[in-house]
């Protein structure tokens, strides 16, 4: 689930029917489907807000043209698995998927240009994200190396010499949810049940975790400027908060259902959220002050 740069429109993506919605925010209505063969996995926009990036059961991803719905082109990966997460570059040129490894792929030829390997004994990748300036890519995994069961990892590449730099032993069973702070100093994951981490990019250590939710956190997003973040959780709430104060300012309910996608617009105003498998099938809209 992504809000566009503008805001304008969501997408979202169902496994039940397979199919990615794009959303007009303004008007709460849908704008148009796009049916992804396969089985859907990640969705995001791209930086210029014109296409939308899909992942999927068939270990490739499709780059899609929002204001036609025209898949532009598809991105084949090289193993008989699924593409469950994906992120654009900064500058929009290369497009990341996740699982079992990290592929990059060249957005406008499709050339897959690296595969990033995790390494024996992980689990699954469960997220994918660029740091703002383009020179980090980073995998939220379940695991690293042969001793890693019960703790999940951030491992991060450089993307100009493809080196991996660093290993951060995560805090929690699973790294189900990051997300980078726009500033670049910062990014967030779940962290020690049921908790929120706020991890030092530099120093590759936590350096602060929020409580208030009573069950895993499932999703994170910042706001353009970075001053908000929004967590997702399987306690069926939101959270929103103040990333310099470190609380939490508002809690948003309205659904049975245990939440595991967030998205928040540029300007902090409007969070999305949605169900996973067993959801209600439907995406809420907050307005927040």
């Amino acid at each position: 689930m992504a809000f566009s740069p503008d805001g304008r429109f969501l997408v979202s993506c169902s496994m039940n029917d397979d199919t990615v919605r794009v959303w007009d925010v303004q008007a709460r209505a849908q704008n148009r489907a796009l049916n992804v063969e396969g089985g859907v996995g990640g969705v995001t926009f791209s930086p210029d807000g014109q296409q939308v990036a899909t992942g999927n059961m068939r270990a490739s991803a499709d780059v899609w043209d929002v204001a036609s719905g025209r898949r532009l082109r598809r991105f084949a990966g090289d193993e008989d698995t699924s593409v469950n997460t994906v992120a654009f570059s900064p500058d929009g040129r290369l497009l990341a998927g996740g699982n079992p490894h990290v592929k990059l792929w060249d957005v406008t030829t499709g050339r897959l240009v690296a595969r990033l390997s995790i390494g024996a004994g992980h689990h699954g990748v469960n997220r994918v994200a660029f740091s703002p300036d383009g020179k980090i890519v980073a995998a939220a995994t379940d695991g690293f190396g042969a001793k890693s069961f019960g703790r999940g990892a951030v491992l991060l590449w450089d993307v100009s010499t493809l080196r991996r730099v660093a290993v951060l032993r995560g805090p929690a069973a699973t790294i189900r949810a990051m997300a980078f702070n726009p500033d670049g100093k910062t990014f967030a994951t779940n962290g020690p049940y049921p908790k929120v981490a706020l991890w030092d990019v530099a120093a590759r250590r936590v350096t602060a975790t929020l409580s208030g939710h009573v069950e895993s956190v499932s999703a994170v997003a910042f706001n353009a400027d970075g001053t908000i973040l929004v967590s997702a959780s399987d306690d069926r709430s939101i959270r929103i908060w103040d990333v310099a104060a470190r609380r939490s300012t508002a809690v948003l309910n309205g659904t049975d259902h245990p939440i595991t996608a967030v998205a928040i617009t540029g300007d902090g105003t409007t969070v999305a959220g949605g169900g996973g498998l067993f959801g209600d099938k439907t995406v809420r809209l907050w307005k927040v002050q």
